[in-house]
């Protein structure tokens, strides 16, 4: 048997050709008609058919070898080799007749690989034409949002703004984050870690008292500059921008002569992979880096009212006690004064503690206040503009100002997704959440993320559908968000986004706004059952016994009937061991006589059975 025809390579072959690898097997078709033996012309005409006809190298090698057999056949045949050429014909022709020969015969198994790696040739450059133009488009941000938000919070007089008064004493007492103040005299720590406010009966009193004396200059400031009605601290996302003395209140460990690295390093806050410095940059100089280091300070001021209304009570100074509630009153309006939801929930939940400390002294000490105190409580509980309280102006500008950050411009209001913008709609949603690594781990890998980005174009919504969507959004918003709560129970603002917002980055940033309905219904349900609990201590007083029904109340004691913010109906209320006891029906309608509900959010369990309890609610 002949080396050529052995089993090894009749095997290697049969498989090399089963791989569509046949053309590595194949001989040297230049080689074989070099060393064919044939005239020049001859091996120029093979040479020039086979060349031109576009075939791979094995079916290559299989012409040349018909080729030089066709004519060293027709010389041993007698004719001459010039004979032969002239009588084989065009070039073109043998090339057109040996190419669709060739094709046809193909073996199925070549023409799948060879269509292989034209889909995979062609979808790879079409892949690298998509990252260049995907990379090819940059945002270009020409609105600046933070000097409309400075517009707004700023605009009001200047004899009517607090906040000129109050840095003076954040400057002196250091009471932004990582200040030298704290309260800790103020609070008593409980075994399972929490704290509370401390009370007259607590061994540390003392403590606390020399505490509040030590404040006199706060607590007077406190209770006159909160009855102005505007707070107009000025707000930016580029602390440079900061007066000497608002940075020095706001941030009193922040050097000025530093304040250009004191961006926030978002790759290391969010824990997400590497973020590209462009990213960074449009990140650290959006609305969204504006921080509010003072707000938070008013929740910590009313409780310190709360405290020096105890130590009021204690020493008998009811117009202080008075003036401490209107404080609190005073202080959740300029908290909230700032058109940013954040603002609005620390307002709400400042006028929570106002309506708190009313409960607390008309239940430990129902005769303190006098005929005419009590009813000027009443009317400044009253006067309270929950309503007003929510605001949240500043989070379309902030959907906006990232909209701006995200697509890039075509001048008419459209555009499309940037790469910077793919790396900044992901920190959005790593920001709210929307992407949990332990849930996502894929979205970690920053090379995942950078190769599947472009592939977002074909489903990711243009700058204008965004825009259209925060819009609507936003005007629904405003429809359904100051609806009384028995209109519309069933309202969820983030359904709403997430049926189209396919990133799901702007159900992250302003989907948290329809919480803004219930923490307004919540603290006008709370004010109702403040004024008509007041009402019914007034009937007390005047009567000598309790009211038994509220048309008893109507008119002389109350102005308004108090609405059950689940029906729309009258608020109730039952007299128990020798205090008012304020409630709304629940969702399941029933009156269970002010029995409360398991429930911890009684306004939002519908299935729950017992009634919401609105008065008494504070824990002292």
């Amino acid at each position: 048997m002949s080396e050529a025809h052995s089993p090894t390579n009749l095997f290697r072959d049969r498989f090399l050709d089963r791989l569509c690898l046949q053309f590595l097997s194949a001989g040297d078709w230049k080689s074989a008609i070099a060393d064919s033996g044939l005239p020049e012309q001859v091996q120029t005409r093979i040479s020039d058919v086979v060349e031109q006809t576009g075939l791979l190298r094995f079916e290559k090698s299989e012409i040349a070898t018909e080729l030089i057999h066709h004519f060293q056949d027709g010389h041993e045949r007698g004719q001459t080799f010039d004979e032969l050429v002239r009588d084989f014909g065009t070039t073109e022709v043998a090339v057109s007749l040996f190419r669709s020969s060739k094709l046809r015969s193909r073996p199925m198994s070549v023409k799948a690989f060879r269509g292989s790696v034209i889909v995979f040739g062609g979808s790879f450059l079409s892949y690298l034409l998509l990252q260049l133009f995907f990379h090819s488009a940059k945002p270009n941000p020409t609105v600046d949002y933070s000097a409309k938000l400075n517009e707004a919070v700023t605009s009001s007089p200047a004899d009517q703004q607090a906040w000129p008064i109050y840095r003076d004493l954040w400057i002196k007492y250091g009471l932004s984050e990582g200040g030298g103040e704290n309260f800790k005299e103020l609070y008593v720590d409980l075994e399972n870690s929490n704290v509370r406010l401390i009370k007259p009966s607590d061994k540390n009193w003392p403590e606390a008292v020399a505490k509040l004396e030590s404040m006199k200059e706060l607590l007077d400031t406190w209770r006159s500059a909160s009855k102005l009605p505007h707070l107009g601290t000025p707000l930016h996302s580029d602390l440079t921008k900061y007066s000497d003395d608002d940075l020095q209140a706001l941030y009193p460990n922040l050097d000025r002569e530093n304040l250009r690295e004191q961006g926030m390093d978002w790759e290391e806050s969010l824990a997400v992979g590497p973020i590209s410095d462009e990213a960074n940059r449009l990140m650290n100089q959006s609305v969204i880096n504006i921080l509010l280091p003072h707000v938070q300070q008013f929740r910590e001021a009313a409780r310190v009212l709360q405290v020096d209304t105890r130590l009021a009570i204690e020493q008998g100074d009811r117009s202080r006690a008075l003036e401490n509630i209107k404080a609190i009153h005073g202080l959740a309006r300029q908290s909230a004064d700032a058109p940013i939801a954040v603002c609005s929930f620390v307002g709400f939940a400042v006028h929570a503690m106002g309506f708190a400390v009313v409960e607390e002294v008309l239940i430990e000490h129902p005769d303190f206040f006098s005929d005419e105190q009590l009813h000027e409580l009443k009317k400044s509980v009253a006067e309270v503009d929950l309503t007003a309280t929510a605001k949240y102006e500043f989070e379309e500008d902030m959907a906006m100002d990232m909209i701006q950050r995200i697509y890039s411009d075509d001048g008419n209001g459209d555009g499309r997704l940037t790469a910077v913008g793919a790396e900044i709609q992901y920190m959005c949603s790593k920001m709210t959440g929307l992407y949990p690594a332990e849930e996502e781990p894929w979205h970690e890998n920053s090379y995942v993320r950078s190769m599947t980005a472009p592939v977002n174009l074909f489903s990711a919504p243009t700058r204008m559908e965004t825009v259209t969507l925060v819009e609507e959004s936003f005007d629904e918003l405003e429809q359904r968000v100051h609806r009384p709560m028995w209109e519309d129970r069933d309202f969820t603002l983030e359904e709403r986004l997430e049926e189209k917002d396919g990133s799901g980055m702007l159900s992250g940033l302003i989907g948290q706004l329809g919480r803004l309905k219930d923490a307004r219904e919540i603290k006008i349900a709370y004010q109702d059952a403040v004024l008509l609990a007041i009402a019914c201590h007034q009937y007390r007083r005047a009567e000598g016994e309790w009211p038994d029904k509220l048309e008893q109340l109507k008119g002389k004691w109350l102005e308004q009937t108090p609405i059950d913010r689940l029906n729309g109906k009258p608020l109730n209320f039952v007299i128990k061991d020798d205090a008012p006891v304020v409630y709304s029906l629940g969702h399941d309608g029933d009156d269970d006589g002010g029995v409360d509900t398991d429930s911890n959010t009684p306004w939002l369990d519908q299935n729950g059975d017992g009634d919401w309890v609105v008065w008494p609610q504070a824990d002292y």
